[in-house]
């Protein structure tokens, strides 16, 4: 993870949010078929993806909240 990349709790909404917007679901994620809370968003290349406990664990992001 870099300076370019939030760490964001994952709902239908945020989802929804961004893909509104313009970021691309790289991994198709859905609240159905990915079940961890969060998501990364990268803001230089408008792309949100999945991540795991371990990453997370590792990074201790601040978790931003739409």
């Amino acid at each position: 993870m870099n300076d370019k990349q939030l760490v964001v709790r994952c709902n239908d909404e945020t989802i929804a949010w961004l893909e509104e917007h313009g970021y691309t679901n790289i991994q198709n994620l859905t609240t159905q078929n990915y079940t961890f809370p969060v998501v990364v968003v990268d803001i230089e290349t408008r792309k949100f993806f999945g991540t795991n406990t371990t990453c997370m664990a590792a990074m201790k992001p601040k978790i931003i909240e739409f």
